[in-house]
């Protein structure tokens, strides 16, 4: 069990006995691969265009976690390492992530103060260089950050006389080098120049200046960093290309720089000569290029020679992962000595399975030798079905256990092409007590039939012969039936029946179809529920008679719902209805890969639903969030499950129901005007004058407190969103209210 991460759900808005929910990240339930080895990481939620440095989040005193930072869906993933039979093993621990400040593009942990904490440079939120968050965790007791550099800035002098300063540039889709090259105890920048072909090192005089560690004062030493130049449209380097000291400013746009596609960099000593070699990935190529340095001639640091098939020259096959390679030099082995690790920096058209590759150095930490590559490390320990996964759960094999059905977008095959699956994974637990093991990734051979990509799967019974039936959604819009014809109570045996129609045409809903086959009017019939790319959702309700089924489009705005967010061109809504003590609620993944709740949905099926919370149980997906509830454990409680753009599955469990109607809370409070804006008033009278109150969000966070004055409060220094207001009379009894600030 992972530290508790709870989010109080009040799921009746009258606050009814047994109306509070509480959910929690766990990782707690078994999984297993198909030669039945436990995953140990199971529920990460897979990995795509991982970053990887190493930390000590449990603030153990020892560097011994990892640190991933994953490029797509920009998300932040912790495992601690732990010792097992003398070799160290690393396990998924979700919690630690929320100390991490959000952050895109890229993300290196480096100790840039000197305190032995690894602390964060990133892609600056102004956009085309560097920002930096300081390591806190020492002051208060667990790990935390601060912004310490919100732009990194350069000085550029070209003469006594001739000097500016600005930002020290770094392409959204590079990975800069961030090292003490000079030995001084600060941290030095490698990146490459706004044209993308030639290095700029910026030495950083801050302990030099002002006796300390930071990024306070950097000079750009070097416009040409080793006299090399790599092809403004390939990898190809030249050797022997001296600049002059004579650029503009680095941020400025140019044709040379529009040509720059991206480059990540690495820089350590493999040579142990004391002078920084360079590794260079490219985009759109699969290799790792080495450059060795040495000081030339003129008595500048020069690269002399460059090889492409790193690291063939160090005992081990060259790299070949598509189709944007980066590289990562850490000790992950924990024997002191650091390894290489290959990733790729391109989040959408790349390998999205065994994407992580782990070079043990069996050498010197400056003359590595390198073992040959384990091509999928961290993620062999986890689910990940390439990208975009959506779970779904029905009872495949009849033995009474709901099993897990992952459909995805697919692992990456080729030239921007996937391969879509449906991943079967037989519950092989208890009903208390259950366990998943992987039985098919290719379940009835989804990749054969030719769906397009982000399978979506639906179970339930649309034809109303007591048997599940199953549903596909697909990237081109269209929803297909797959009939079960085994009957009630038999294992399932599923057939193609084509595409669903609705008034006599074949349902198309754009892009991206997520289908759920629910009752939302409540006619014993199933209704089938779409989202898609553009943020809507659509409803078709059930209007076949008995044993029969017909679609009718009834509502193509279903609750007046859309997902497009600001920052975001498209919404990926997935719906996800479900009923908990009676009352119908809705989930809604989308694009930026949080889950949005609604309520206000019985007996309103055609008209707005209400937004209780635009970030429901603090769900980080990365993007394209799937979420599916069920009682996995038969405990009387939801569970939630959220497929993720690495292609996992995140799992919430859910704890039983705790009456609000004991000894010490009383009958709900009376709030009016609901919505408020400015002003809530209470039914004070009962309370007593000056009665203590505390305002929490639905996450359960106090985010307002104080004595109420003349019945009433003032909010509107509160956002809008969904609160509870709690107040204590006189007798010290509680008295709780759900209100909406508007």
């Amino acid at each position: 069990m992972v530290r508790p991460v709870a989010f109080l759900l009040f799921l009746s808005f009258g606050l009814s006995a047994n109306a509070q929910l509480f959910f929690e990240q766990s990782t707690d339930i078994p999984v297993f691969s198909g030669d039945g080895t436990p995953l140990r990481s199971a529920w990460a939620g897979g990995l795509n265009a991982v970053q990887l440095s190493m930390l000590d989040a449990d603030l153990d005193g020892n560097e011994d976690d990892i640190f991933i930072f994953d490029r797509s869906g920009n998300r932040v993933l912790i495992f601690i390492g732990e010792e097992e039979n003398g070799l160290r093993t690393y396990r998924y621990a979700p919690e630690y992530a929320e100390a991490f400040p959000y952050m895109e593009r890229w993300a290196l942990l480096r100790d840039l103060n000197c305190d032995g904490q690894r602390d964060i440079f990133t892609y600056s939120p102004i956009g085309g260089g560097f920002a930096s968050f300081v390591n806190t965790s020492g002051t208060e007791g667990e790990l935390a950050f601060e912004s310490d550099n919100e732009f990194i800035m350069s000085r550029f002098q070209f003469s006594p006389t001739n000097s500016f300063e600005t930002n020290i540039y770094v392409s959204s889709l590079d990975i800069p080098a961030v090292t003490d090259f000079d030995g001084d105890g600060d941290l030095d920048i490698f990146t490459f120049s706004v044209t993308g072909v030639q290095l700029e090192y910026h030495e950083n005089l801050t302990v030099d200046s002002l006796g300390e560690c930071g990024t306070g004062l950097y000079r750009a030493a070097n416009l040409c960093y080793g006299q090399f130049r790599e092809g403004s449209e390939s990898n190809q380097v030249f050797l022997g290309q001296p600049c002059s000291f004579n650029v503009t400013d680095p941020r400025s746009a140019n044709a040379d720089g529009a040509r720059h596609v991206g480059t990540t960099v690495t820089s350590f000593d493999a040579t142990g000569d004391g002078l920084p070699d360079l590794l260079l990935g490219g985009v759109g190529f699969n290799n790792i290029t080495f450059l060795e340095n040495s000081v030339g001639v003129s008595g500048l640091d020069s690269i002399i020679d460059y090889q492409p098939d790193f690291p063939t020259s160090f005992g081990a096959p060259a790299v070949n992962i598509d189709n944007f390679a980066a590289t990562f030099y850490e000790d992950i082995t924990g024997n002191g000595i650091r390894d290489l690790v290959v990733g790729v920096n391109e989040p959408n058209t790349a390998v999205n399975t065994r994407s992580v590759w782990l070079y043990e150095n069996l050498g010197a930490d400056n003359e590595p030798i390198f073992s040959p590559a384990t091509d999928s490390f961290l993620q062999s320990d986890m689910i990940d079905h390439g990208e975009t996964a959506a779970p779904a759960f029905a009872d495949i094999n009849g033995d009474g256990l709901p099993d897990m059905v992952i459909g995805s977008r697919g692992t990456f095959v080729q030239d921007a092409q996937f391969k879509p699956a449906l991943s079967l994974y037989l519950n092989t637990g208890t009903l208390e007590n259950p366990a998943f093991t992987l039985e098919d990734p290719d379940w009835l051979q989804v990749s054969e039939i030719g769906f397009g990509q982000y399978v979506h799967p639906s179970f339930g019974d649309i034809d109303g012969d007591g048997d599940v039936d199953l549903v596909i959604g697909d990237f081109s819009g269209r929803v297909f039936l797959l009939l079960n014809t085994a009957g009630p109570g038999a294992a399932p045996t599923y057939e193609l029946a084509g595409a669903l129609t609705a008034d006599g045409s074949a349902i198309d809903v754009g892009q991206i179809a997520t289908p759920q086959l629910f009752d939302l009017d409540g006619d014993g019939k199933q209704d089938l529920i779409i989202g898609e790319r553009n943020g809507s959702i659509k409803f078709f309700r059930n209007t076949g008679g008995p044993g029969g089924f017909s679609f009718t489009l009834e509502n193509d705005t279903l609750g007046g719902i859309s997902t497009v967010e600001f920052g975001f061109f498209i919404g990926s809504s997935s719906p996800h209805f479900f009923r908990h003590q009676g009352i119908t609620h809705l989930l809604v993944g989308v694009e930026r890969g949080r889950v949005r709740l609604y309520g206000d949905i019985d007996g309103n099926e055609n008209g707005t639903y209400t937004l209780i919370d635009d970030n429901a149980f603090g769900i980080e997906a990365g993007q394209k969030a799937r979420p599916f509830v069920v009682d996995i454990n038969h405990d009387g409680a939801p569970d939630l499950f959220c497929g993720s753009i690495g292609g996992g599955v995140l799992c919430y469990a859910g704890a039983a129901s705790v009456s609000v109607r004991n000894s010490d809370i009383r009958p709900p409070l009376l709030l009016y005007p609901n919505p408020a804006s400015d002003m809530l008033y209470t039914d004070g009278n009962r309370l007593g004058e000056d009665a203590p109150y505390i305002v929490y969000d639905l996450s359960g966070k106090a985010v307002k407190n104080g004595r109420l004055r003349g019945a009433g409060l003032s909010v509107s220094d509160l956002p809008s969103g969904a609160y509870i207001l709690s107040v204590t009379d006189l007798s010290g009894n509680m008295h709780r209210g759900l209100w909406i600030r508007q």
